[in-house]
């Protein structure tokens, strides 16, 4: 017995030499890989729980190397079989990760079709003969951006669960198109404002103006 422990341990010590890798963790079934930088981060903390579980709903899209992003959906019918019973909440928590740059919409819902999103964490990589911007709209840092995001956490300044907004309507056009209608291919880069909003009447609130 000590025999077989001493020579388990020599091919330990020659693989680490080596440079293999042993004690792998398994996976059971398909599965795909999150930062930890991410996870341990402050832009993750302060996710409110509903945010947090719609992100979760569209990484479970999610195929081999990430295959898929940018056409991940969170229809009515997927999120009624996750749980979710209100349209509202779901649109809240999709707003939410939009604010954190930790989704990009792809491609604008109408009647009788679904809007489709990007995660950041990883590059698109998708079919996007469809969708209305294309690889390049965003870069795998860009959760980093928002103010505090990477801000450490410490007893002195804990994190703070964000709550979802309900209530707010947007007529913003995705990232990579400007007021104009404009393509906006560089990675990383945000889309102009939107243009002030019109009343009915026709005159112009310049004071405001949305982040699209």
């Amino acid at each position: 017995m000590s025999e077989n422990n001493d020579r388990a341990v020599r091919r330990r010590r020659s693989g680490s030499a080596a440079g293999l890798k042993f004690n792998r963790v398994a996976v059971d079934g398909k599965w795909i890989p999150v930062p930890l930088e991410f996870l341990g981060s402050r832009a993750c903390a302060e996710l409110s729980p509903h945010a947090f579980k719609m992100l979760a709903v569209l990484l479970a899209q999610l195929g081999a190397n990430g295959w898929g992003n940018g056409r991940l959906d969170a229809g009515p019918e997927r999120l009624r079989v996750q749980g979710w019973t209100g349209r509202a909440t779901a649109t809240a928590a999709l707003r939410e990760l939009e604010d954190a740059e930790l989704i990009v919409r792809t491609k604008r819902g109408a009647r009788g079709r679904l809007a489709l999103y990007g995660v950041t964490l990883y590059p698109m990589h998708c079919k996007h003969d469809e969708l209305e911007v294309r690889p390049g709209a965003w870069s795998t840092k860009d959760w980093r951006r928002p103010e505090r995001s990477v801000a450490p956490i410490t007893p002195e300044d804990p994190a703070k669960w964000r709550r979802s907004r309900q209530g707010e309507k947007r007529s913003c056009s995705p990232r990579s198109e400007t007021a104009s209608g404009e393509y906006v291919p560089a990675t990383g880069t945000h889309g102009a404002s939107c243009g002030p909003a019109v009343t009915r009447s026709g005159s112009r609130s310049a004071a405001r103006r949305t982040r699209c």
